[in-house]
């Protein structure tokens, strides 16, 4: 018997739409041609328009769903040239983390239209690698030398006398066991006791059990085990009792506490940093807090501090905007406005004066995509320029550009583009060839209205073209309320906010969050007299000393 999943399955194959067996089908209809099995696709479409009748009819479900329902999952790919390679919405500013927190090297154009300077280069076509990992990626993994034990370097060769041994390359083998996410070192202390004084004696803890039942290296377990990757307390608690080493769910919790009590000194020192950043990335995405009974909005911000990436995650009823103004209190006073890219929301600039605002690229790029189907020429128009855009900066990533030669390029090649483009579409308005108050004619008043945040880059040095940046970083608090659905308390959503900042920081500077986190906990004292020393990219020297 089939599964459910497996059952729901074909049901959702049932019900899609294959658009060019409609028109082929309806093509063989009024030729009077039908196949054999056309009358089962007849009988299918029949079936699904009855049940579409019903569903509008007496149903209730918002077009979104409705639509994947009868078109499949829809994605943002053009079945024409780079975009069969890479998604378009996968582009960052030059030098920015990619998801992976490394810096990106390559772009993505926002559409299949190149020009002659757009070209690819020859390493895009190089076949992805075998996906193993290589033995030094398992950099903790505990090690155990295996010697030569009856011989050494210079003896004379066991087999034929004559020859002498040389060092070679070791050679390294794996062996991958698991374990509880939290495990448990138990200790037997024998006891004696004399039977006429009552002295006791008992036996000695060795020193590597420490002194703390729940020992650091179980707190940031637990840290990255909820934070990191989403797992609610309670499955951690079921993984734990499966293996019969049980942690409770409050225990877990009053070990994050500990930890986020121990690493908030560099939290605050990241805002600090973030306020005086140069350009900040900002969005929002919703979570619920039970005890407000309401949903609150947790912002990314992403700033570019330097040569520095900082990631923050903040929780709060107000909308991004308002919770960068107050980040921006701590900015200085000498220090210009930042440069601040977001989507076009007016919550996520409630004082332009304070910031330069600067749109995406990838929102208004959108706007004529999703009505590309039904207005196709002039949409068509507008991709192309967009994908000649994004063309523009990967070659300006290929040619390695600085700040300063890439607002010239962008200048000199883009915006003539882009101006050519909206000069068109405001022709098309003026010959009354676009209906104002259709979806493409409300697409158009977007790119209007906007033009001028969109048109940053071409004005400000360094400025990006879109905020895929930040919308990745939202994913891991949307993945963390897809699993764990609320937070109780607005305490226990700041606290979450501040280890997962800790945590997408510490991934974009290169360093293991899992050790970063050890770090700070073992050194917890010496890190509030000198917080800067402790950040991501300082610490490793500090403990080399």
């Amino acid at each position: 018997m089939k599964k459910k999943s497996e059952k729901q399955q074909d049901q959702a194959k049932e019900l899609q739409i294959d658009k060019e067996e409609i028109q082929a089908l309806s093509a063989r209809v009024a030729e009077r041609r039908l196949e054999e099995q056309d009358w089962q696709r007849l009988h299918r479409y029949l079936v699904l328009l009855l049940k579409l009748t019903n569903v509008m009819e007496y149903g209730r479900v918002r077009m979104r769903r409705l639509t994947r329902i009868l078109f499949g999952k829809r994605t943002e790919k053009d079945s024409s040239g780079e975009d069969k390679k890479g998604k378009d919405n996968d582009t960052s500013p030059p030098g920015s983390p990619t998801a992976e927190g490394k810096p990106d090297s390559k772009g993505s154009p926002a559409s299949g239209h190149r020009d002659e300077t757009d070209a690819a280069t020859p390493d895009e076509s190089q076949a992805k690698g075998h996906g193993r990992h290589p033995a030094s990626a398992y950099q903790n993994a505990h090690e155990t030398v295996c010697p030569v034990c009856d011989n050494k370097v210079g003896d004379p060769c066991p087999a034929c006398g004559r020859g002498r041994l040389r060092q070679q390359n070791e050679e390294i083998i794996l062996r991958v066991k698991g374990s509880a996410p939290v495990t448990v070192e138990k200790y037997r202390i024998e006891k004696l006791r004399c039977d006429t004084c009552g002295l006791i004696l008992k036996g000695k803890l060795p020193e590597q059990a420490g002194e703390e039942k729940y020992q650091d290296s179980a707190k940031v377990s637990v840290v990255m085990m909820k934070y990191g990757s989403g797992l609610p307390f309670y499955r951690l608690e079921k993984q734990q009792a499966y293996q019969q080493i049980p942690l409770p769910a409050g225990t877990m919790w009053g070990l994050v506490e500990d930890v986020a009590n121990a690493v908030f000194p560099v939290y605050r020192e990241l805002e600090r940093m973030a306020a005086q950043a140069k350009l900040l990335f900002i969005d929002d995405t919703w979570g619920l807090v039970l005890d407000d009974k309401k949903k609150q909005h947790t912002t990314g911000v992403v700033a570019q501090v330097d040569h520095h990436w900082v990631t923050l995650y903040l929780t709060g009823t107000e909308a991004a905007g308002r919770k960068v103004l107050d980040l921006l209190q701590q900015r200085g006073a000498n220090l210009p406005r930042p440069l601040q890219m977001s989507d076009a929301l007016a919550c996520n600039y409630p004082d332009p004066v304070l910031i330069v605002v600067l749109l995406c690229w990838v929102h208004a790029r959108r706007q004529f995509f999703d009505i590309k189907e039904f207005y196709p020429q002039e949409c068509a128009v507008v991709l192309e320029a967009i994908g000649r855009l994004y063309g523009r900066e990967k070659k300006i990533r290929d040619l390695q550009l600085d700040d300063a030669a890439r607002l010239v390029y962008h200048q000199q090649h883009s915006q003539p583009v882009l101006e050519q483009m909206k000069k068109w579409l405001q022709d098309q308005q003026d010959q009354r060839l676009i209906e104002p108050n259709s979806a493409l004619g409300k697409a158009v008043q977007y790119l209007n209205r906007h033009w001028d945040g969109l048109m940053g880059f071409c004005r400000y040095p360094g400025a990006p073209l879109d905020n895929n940046i930040v919308e990745r970083i939202l994913k891991d608090a949307i993945l963390l309320r897809k699993n764990a659905y609320f937070f109780k308390t607005s305490h226990g959503a700041n606290v979450g906010s501040l280890l997962m900042s800790l945590i997408k920081t510490a991934t974009q500077a290169g360093a293991n969050p899992f050790s970063y986190f050890e770090a700070l906990l073992g050194h917890r004292h010496e890190l509030r007299q000198n917080v800067g020393l402790w950040l991501p990219w300082n610490y490793p020297a500090v403990l080399r000393t």
